[in-house]
């Protein structure tokens, strides 16, 4: 058994006397910025304080996502960080996208435990609110660099990670900043022709992450004979907040990114209701709307799998008398 001194014992009684529910006070929602991706959570916005993690393939629109939900947070006048470790961000895109440079703290990292270092202590800080690392396949462990190709030990960036993000999540936790996780989608080649998807990190990312999204690249936009866009799922993997299992589709254009206006749009007109104005003011849906949308949305993937195993059985079914036995 645990002795605690009595000076010690007196501190805690204190503290937990003074607010018995402090360490479960509750996740702010906020919205993020696009109509599709609050109500897909079934929250009516993503939750403060937690860690995000946005995966899809190759050019699935994960940065310029990442990037428009920074505009979205820096519009009450907040700071946001991004890593840029993959040394991809560039001031015309970011500005495109409506990102308030004045107000971004751009950061190229040499090694990963320089970029989760300087992530940890800013979340730490609370003088931001939204922080992005673009993205976790391109940290690089400082061991890997001083070591010559082909002497790097395998895991070394799984281990990384799970140090790295155990102390990301109560940081982040304590100062309500809603860490993004851009992270890469791929296949690995089990054997025998088994693919089996993943993504780096090692099992810490997937385990600590409370919202995991997907992005799924759908057919092109095409407007006039020109490709101005694609539309992209947003498939909820992981929701330790709500309830997952969830996607909705909606269109992301070259030149702008998500346009929230269309967005409310085409989620109004799931249940019926009216068209909003332009003002980006409007572009919510209240809480009464977003739930009646996401179970709407719900009742369609109910549908969309038991369809999909009523093929799987019609696949299997063997008609005895015509065909014979399976021998």
């Amino acid at each position: 058994m645990v002795k605690l001194s009595r000076t010690r014992f007196e501190a805690l009684a204190a503290a937990v006397g003074s607010d018995p529910t402090g360490w479960r006070s509750p996740i702010r929602i906020s919205h993020s910025g696009s109509p599709a991706l609050d109500v897909v959570t079934g929250l009516n916005g993503i939750p403060s304080g937690v860690i995000v993690e946005l995966y899809g393939g190759a050019s699935a629109w994960k940065s310029t996502y990442a990037l428009q939900l920074v505009s979205a947070a820096q519009r009450d006048g907040s700071k946001a960080l991004y890593l840029d470790v993959d040394y991809g961000l560039t001031r015309e895109r970011a500005v495109q996208l409506g990102v308030d440079l004045d107000r971004l703290l751009i950061c190229h990292p040499e090694s990963g435990e320089e970029a989760l270092e300087v992530l940890y202590r800013l979340v730490l800080s609370g003088g931001i609110r939204i922080a992005v690392v673009d993205s976790i396949a391109a940290l690089v462990p400082q061991s890997e660099l001083v070591q010559q190709i082909g002497e790097v030990p395998l895991g070394l960036q799984a281990r990384l990670m799970t140090v790295g993000i155990r102390r990301l999540v109560a940081a982040a936790r304590k100062s309500a900043t809603t860490v993004i996780l851009i992270n890469r989608l791929f296949n690995i080649d089990r054997g025998q022709g088994v693919l089996v998807p993943a993504t780096p990190g090692g099992q810490a990312v997937r385990h600590f992450a409370g919202l995991r999204v997907r992005l799924n690249v759908g057919d092109p936009i095409i407007s006039d004979g020109v490709c101005i866009g694609e539309l992209i799922e947003l498939f909820v993997t992981k929701n330790r907040y709500g309830y997952d299992g969830a996607s909705v589709t909606h269109g992301m254009y070259f030149d702008r990114g998500y346009d929230p206006i269309e967005q409310r749009n085409e989620l109004a007109r799931i249940i019926g209701l009216p068209e909003p104005s332009c003002d980006l003011s409007s572009t919510w849906l209240d809480d009464d709307s977003a739930a009646a949308v996401f179970r709407t949305l719900q009742k369609k993937r109910v549908r969309r799998e038991a369809s999909f195993m009523d093929q799987e059985n019609e696949a299997d079914f063997i008609d005895f008398e015509n065909d014979g036995p399976p021998f």
